[in-house]
């Protein structure tokens, strides 16, 4: 008998399936309303998307690609300032497949997870492992805030963002932050990490969770993984971060020069970041409807054609979300199915 297993969680999953999935059916419900709202709009965009420049959707294609290109390489950047190394194109395929777990309830959980299990078979220590997917987490978190953070300033500079908008998207934006903060204050300062264990064992959802009863054992292998991260250098990260999100801004400035509606690098952040970061916060899968309903009404609100913005923003959404999904159901059988005898895997100095 596994004493981390307990009977309350398992009861409790109905719930919380129930509770995620009324959330999606939701959201799907208020986009499909938005939609209908624009159905004039809709026949048109139809229009749209039948005169579109194959040339650039294929570089837009092309563009998401060196996005996740861009997103394997931050997992290898991270990696190697453990001491340990990964291909590059293990990394990519491992950055793909967890995009098609984005895409089922409780996405973010499964991706830590699945990065976690996949580094792990490339031959990489457990502890480096996982300290390896959350630093991930955190820079892809930080270049969303970034990003976010531009577009809420091009907006209220050009009176598109009202005062009770703008606040929401500053609580939104402390939250994210903080969370970021706050991991890294558990990393890199123990009694901080201790504090927030002892937290959230009150926590009625989360105190019998088996990762949090064996966490003290972890501790101490965390640190040692950690005091190798505070001595490496970040450049290579950080900009394999914003790379990741800037080539999948150029993925829809392409999406609209496609559709024959080229738009400038301000307009193009004004309406892009807002959403993306929202849709993250969102916690529904891949920030189903969050993004294409909010990045819709703003581009449509900044002067351009409601047809050509609704035909363009779907688009996009299928090169940037739908396909890489399809692609990584493959990969996901490949990752799995491919097992590695786990032996120290070290970057030659």
């Amino acid at each position: 008998m596994n004493p981390c297993r307990t009977e309350p969680d398992g009861a409790r999953r109905p719930i919380a399936v129930f509770i995620r999935r009324a959330v999606i059916v939701l959201a799907v419900g208020l986009a499909a309303a938005y939609l209908l709202m624009r159905s004039g709009d809709i026949s048109d965009s139809l229009t749209v998307a039948r005169r579109l420049a194959w040339s650039a959707l294929i570089l837009a294609v092309i563009a998401q690609f060196f996005s996740y290109l861009s997103s394997g390489e931050l997992l290898r950047a991270t990696l190697r300032q453990t001491g340990h190394t990964l291909s590059l194109s293990r990394a990519t395929i491992i950055e793909i497949a967890t995009s098609t777990l984005s895409m089922v309830p409780g996405g973010s959980v499964s991706c830590t997870a699945a990065v976690y299990r996949w580094t792990r078979k490339g031959g990489v220590p457990s502890c480096s492992a996982a300290v390896t997917g959350v630093v991930v987490a955190l820079f892809n978190a930080a270049s969303l805030l970034l990003f976010g953070v531009v577009s809420a300033m091009l907006l209220i500079g050009q009176h598109r963002l009202a005062g009770n908008d703008a606040f929401a998207v500053a609580i939104i934006s402390v939250g994210i932050l903080a969370t970021i903060l706050a991991a890294i204050v558990a990393a890199t300062w123990p009694p901080g990490l201790r504090f927030m264990l002892a937290a959230a064992r009150r926590v009625p959802l989360l105190g019998r969770t088996s990762w949090l009863s064996r966490a003290d054992n972890l501790i101490a292998q965390l640190r040692a993984t950690v005091s190798k991260l505070r001595s490496g250098r970040w450049g290579s990260a950080a900009a394999s971060a914003a790379l990741n999100v800037a080539f999948d801004a150029a993925t829809l400035a392409l999406v609209f020069y496609a559709a024959g509606a080229p738009v400038g690098t301000a307009t193009l952040l004004a309406g892009y970041g807002l959403p993306i970061m929202l849709g993250q916060a969102s916690f529904l899968p891949g920030g189903l409807a969050v993004t294409e309903v909010s990045m819709s009404a703003l581009y449509i609100s900044l002067g351009l054609r409601p047809s050509v913005v609704i035909a363009s923003v779907v688009i996009y959404r299928l090169v940037s979300l739908w396909l890489p999904a399809l692609v990584g159901l493959p990969l996901i059988a490949y990752l799995q199915l491919k097992e590695r005898k786990i032996v120290p895997n070290v970057v030659e100095k």
